[in-house]
């Protein structure tokens, strides 16, 4: 399109302010010119007439995703007129139809009875029209479906409705609700992956219901090379929320710790796995400080930076100074510089 029709095209849009007007601007919205397309867009917006939902409404079985997605959002900014339209969209016999409704309902601000209205994709024939409807009420912190996304886990069958799920009811749990989603899982090795990583994830948001630890560890040995982002979480919020663990647990976490440490895990994992051992046994890491100081890894020097810092070893003052003055890391010799600063400050005291 040129520049001078472009112009009129959009000045003529800019126009528009009639009921009538409507079918134009719904041409305009499927124009293969994105500033038309956008002009559209924003008028529609303002277009708050009775019959508009209804028309917008027929754009979900567009073939272009662009149209269909902005009729998702028109019907969203739309809600006071779009409420019953939508109502009936949830019972259209294309699913893709339900489930751009689902998407809509999700897109509304400020309506509590939302929720109502997402929730009839909960009873959805296709699952993953289901597993859209969990996934909304579960950001919405929807705690009146709380039962019925627990009775849809104990029967889901589907491991992207089992993970949705999860994820859902860790927004919308108390510790007696995941107590009850902790029984749907006696058997963590029987768990599949997509799955046991949501509910690690869940775990970390409730570390107190945990029951078994050691079996725990024993997963972690096994599947640490797939999900150890997860597994180190979950370790950091058990001790965070001071949960009560015996000696025995303790040495076995720190010794998992101590095997993945010495393995080939990334970077950032390191950083995390010093600072978990330091909190398990503060005495062994210090006796590694300066190994783990000059390394050739920055995020296991800044670990130890941390630590150091952290317990007030000012014995390392001078290792300190010696790595700030080779380090090639920013972040690392900034984080040195400052622990540095700290100690001067505190000796002159």
């Amino acid at each position: 399109m040129q520049n001078d029709e472009r112009l009129e095209k959009l000045s003529e849009i800019e126009k528009l302010s009639s009921p009538n007007d409507v079918d134009m601007l719904i041409e305009a919205l499927k124009s293969n010119d994105t500033l038309i397309r956008e002009a559209a867009f924003d008028k529609l917006k303002q277009f708050k007439f009775p019959e508009v939902p209804g028309k917008i409404a027929k754009l979900f079985r567009d073939s272009e995703a662009y149209v269909r997605n902005a009729a998702v959002l028109l019907m969203a900014y739309l809600w006071d007129l779009s409420k019953e339209e939508l109502t009936k969209l949830l019972q259209d016999p294309d699913k893709d139809v339900r489930k751009l409704a689902l998407d809509s309902l999700h897109h509304v601000v400020g309506d509590p009875s939302v929720e109502n209205l997402i929730a009839v994709g909960l009873d959805d024939v296709d699952v993953n029209n289901v597993i859209a409807a969990v996934e909304y009420l579960g950001e919405l912190g929807s705690v009146k479906y709380t039962d019925r996304i627990l009775n849809l886990l104990a029967e889901s069958e589907d491991e992207f409705l089992s993970s949705t799920c999860i994820k859902a009811l860790s927004r919308m749990a108390d510790e007696k609700v995941a107590e009850r989603v902790v029984q749907l899982f006696p058997e963590l090795e029987r768990i599949d992956d997509i799955t046991l990583m949501a509910y690690l994830r869940f775990l970390a948001s409730f570390p107190r219901v945990l029951k078994n630890l050691d079996l725990l560890i024993d997963l972690a040995e096994k599947k640490c090379d797939i999900m150890l982002k997860e597994f180190l979480d979950l370790f950091a919020a058990i001790l965070d929320e001071n949960v009560e663990l015996s000696a025995e647990e303790k040495g076995r976490m720190f010794q998992f710790l101590q095997r993945i440490f010495a393995s080939e895990i990334p970077s950032p994992n390191k950083y995390e796995v010093i600072l978990l051992m330091a909190r398990l046994n503060p005495d062994y890491v210090k006796k590694e400080i300066v190994n783990y100081l000059y390394s050739n890894d920055p995020m296991i020097q800044l670990a130890a930076t941390e630590l150091i810092d952290q317990f007030s070893w000012m014995d390392y003052m001078d290792d300190l100074k010696r790595i700030c003055a080779s380090a090639g890391d920013e972040d690392l010799r900034a984080a040195v510089e400052l622990v540095i600063e700290r100690f001067e400050h505190a000796e002159g005291e």
